[in-house]
């Protein structure tokens, strides 16, 4: 990735400065993304948490009402 202002005048430091900046927000978007991640797979766990306990407690009524 080049910059257009390399090599107009910036200082070393300037463009160390600049680098580290952008590292930091790459590493912050891959963490927030992972955190994303993270959060849809606990959504999904506990989706399929529900599901399952509706799907038992259809059964148990329906078993419950045949033999009524």
């Amino acid at each position: 990735m080049r910059n257009p202002t390399w090599g107009k005048g910036r200082s070393a430091a300037d463009i160390r400065a600049d680098l580290q900046v952008r590292k930091h927000e790459e590493n912050r978007k891959r963490a927030d993304r992972l955190e994303t991640l993270r959060l849809q797979s606990d959504l999904r766990a506990r989706i399929q948490e529900q599901e399952l306990h509706l799907t038992k407690s259809r059964r148990r009524q329906e078993r419950d009402g045949e033999r009524s």
